[in-house]
């Protein structure tokens, strides 16, 4: 609770400055929207008081915090309203950066966690962009943690094939022992 408490306090704090190696909090932060519900919404208030629109990274960041704020926003109509907009804007963040597997990732992740019967699903067409990409961003020490995580979110999942699952495992195990 004393953590949730300081985080609380001290994200907003660091975003007010941000800058490319403030990237790290935001990082951080998106793997902690599963554990309260309402930190998506932070997240996406805290990225919009940023000048997010003419970085595809942010915007992809901005657009998955957006979509997974639903449980936070009161009434049907405006829980589909924040996910629409937010998915409108990871589909501009992979239009303008398509071979960038973080905003890849990023879509993977909003539509591993959306109820079936929503139409939204390119999970095909980012899982070889983001298994292309893993072993260098792995091995890349400043990203390494964020791909660790995002490869053990992805195992647990569900939508990974048997194939997969295989490559990404083995690549975990090679990379959390570096």
């Amino acid at each position: 609770m004393k953590n949730a408490l300081l985080f609380l306090f001290i994200f907003p704090l660091s975003l007010m400055g941000f800058s490319q190696t403030n990237i790290g909090e935001i990082r951080k932060s998106f793997f902690k929207m599963d554990a309260d519900t309402c930190a998506a919404f932070r997240l996406f208030e805290s990225i919009q008081k940023l000048d997010y629109q003419d970085s595809p990274l942010l915007l992809a960041y901005a657009g998955a915090a957006e979509a997974a704020s639903a449980p936070c926003i009161k009434g049907s109509f405006k829980k589909l309203e924040y996910f629409s907009r937010g998915k409108k804007n990871l589909e501009k963040a992979v239009q303008s950066s398509p071979k960038n597997a973080e905003i890849r990732f990023l879509r993977f992740a909003t539509q591993a966690n959306i109820p079936s019967f929503i139409e939204y699903n390119n999970l095909d067409e980012d899982k070889p962009i983001i298994l292309k990409q893993l072993p260098d961003l792995l091995a890349d020490e400043k990203v390494k943690n964020f791909w660790l995580k995002a490869s053990d979110f992805m195992l647990k999942s569900g939508k990974l094939n048997k194939e997969e699952e295989k490559t990404v495992k083995s690549l975990i195990e090679k990379y959390e022992k570096q």
